[in-house]
């Protein structure tokens, strides 16, 4: 249903348009097959790759470049002249800059020219003199970073939205950098819901992703994939991770850091990595993980106070990593260029395996600062002693002594049992520590080394 929603979408845009286009638009004369260039974020970075790509599909000696400028706006139906004044002065020194960069890319033999098409509105994306600035000549559409879902609320349905798919479907090659890159995809990463971060992005919920026919990104972007920008920078894998397995979502995620860009040629693959960090693919489909995935976590032991929101647990997704250079990614065959798919895996898990008659081993990502302390605690306790019981505190690693105490009262203060505290110096031994008599090991550490 939704593909035949999204069909029918594109086909009302392709005849919405095709009344005020067919008289000027002719063949597009570059060699290349459609190009989308999503970028993690940034601009100086990422300019060499757009150059190289505008450079060439160059029309009779002209490297025309057209900067759209909707991810800045604000509000998709209204637009004050004191912020239009000022979004046109920052997307002026953003065309200077991209026209310099292409033009030192291109020296004498090109020329290269940059253009702003100044939508901001809707009644702008309807505006038969703005759209008439997307001609069959340009080399590639530029769009910066800002707000991808004012921006798809701005051109919806538009005849710009329209021109997009045209411009695509002639060779021009579509560019986009943080949120301009997530646009490229059509199941669109809108960002976080309302209460959610990167501290809770495997949470239930944390995810808004738009992938219907009155909500997405563009129709012709990557059909099979979601893209995440500002990726390892922000801490994005967690959100990805929860995106590709919404339901109806595609289960390939592809997160692109800063500075950072990719060529997609008919959204098909991913080559000519540049830039200063890595694009990451996570694959949740080859063995299955999407089948299995599922959120966990508030059963008969949910805290009976705070709300208790699922996690997503999950298993076998693959997480490719492409640096920048000859690396490539197929999105069909699910294959990167570093080795052939495996057509199975081979697991050894033995050092896993804690010794015979050994003790539960609890591991925590950290606890002093931690909401969930008292419940982790709590499990602890439980596991590791009876109403006879005693735990033994140790702290280590931690540059004064008082720290390591202060560490050690708090763990102590949310213990329901008995306990000592023993404090690790420089120069200390673990032998030194008489653990007979204990039912529990908790120690604390500042710096694992």
């Amino acid at each position: 249903m939704q593909s035949i929603r999204r069909i029918t979408a594109l086909f009302i845009l392709a005849v919405l348009i095709s009344t005020r286009l067919n008289s000027t638009v002719s063949a597009h004369s570059g060699s290349h097959p459609p190009l989308i260039l999503p970028a993690g974020g940034g601009y100086a970075e990422i300019y060499p790759a757009l150059s190289k790509a505008a450079i060439a599909d160059a029309q009779e000696g002209v490297a025309s470049i057209l900067i759209l400028p909707i991810t800045l706006a604000t509000n998709p139906n209204e637009i004050r002249d004191a912020e239009r004044s000022q979004l046109l002065n920052t997307t002026e020194s953003l065309r200077a800059e991209i026209e310099a960069a292409c033009q030192q890319a291109a020296g004498n033999s090109i020329t290269c020219l940059a253009t702003v098409a100044p939508i901001f509105t809707r009644q702008d994306a309807s505006n038969p003199d703005l759209v008439a600035q997307f001609q069959p000549n340009l080399s590639a559409i530029f769009i910066p970073d800002g707000n991808a879902a004012t921006a798809m609320q701005v051109i919806g349905g538009t005849l710009v939205e329209g021109a997009l798919v045209s411009a695509h479907q002639q060779g021009t090659v579509i560019a986009g950098t943080g949120a301009g890159g997530s646009l490229t995809s059509t199941a669109m990463l809108k960002g976080y819901s309302p209460g959610f971060s990167a501290a809770n992005a495997l949470n239930f919920g944390a995810v808004d992703l738009w992938n219907t026919a009155e909500q997405h990104g563009f129709f012709f972007g990557f059909q099979d994939a979601v893209i995440d920008t500002h990726f390892l920078q922000q801490g994005n894998i967690g959100r990805l991770l929860n995106a590709i397995h919404l339901p109806e979502a595609p289960y390939l995620g592809i997160g692109i850091d800063n500075g950072t860009s990719t060529i997609a040629p008919e959204g098909t693959h991913l080559e000519d990595i540049s830039g200063r960090s890595v694009v990451m693919v996570l694959d949740s489909e080859t063995y299955a993980s999407a089948d299995k995935a599922g959120y966990h976590g508030c059963g008969e032991n949910a805290p009976a106070v705070l709300p208790c929101t699922p996690l997503i647990s999950l298993r076998n997704v693959l997480l490719h990593t492409l640096a920048p250079g000859g690396f490539t990614y197929d999105l069909n065959t699910r294959q990167h260029s570093l080795a052939p798919t495996l057509p199975s895996l081979e697991r050894n898990i033995s050092r896993l395996r804690l010794p015979p008659g050994a003790g539960p081993l609890v591991l925590s990502g950290g606890l002093l600062a931690s909401p969930s302390k008292g419940e982790i605690l709590d499990h602890f306790t439980n596991i590791a002693s009876d109403s006879e019981g005693r735990v033994l505190v140790i702290a280590t690693g931690y540059p004064e002594r008082s720290q390591a105490e202060a560490a050690a009262m708090d763990l102590v203060s949310s213990l329901n049992v008995g306990s000592d505290v023993v404090v690790l110096g420089p120069g200390s031994s673990p032998k030194e520590i008489e653990t007979a008599g204990y039912t529990g090991l908790l120690v604390t550490g500042y710096d694992p080394s």
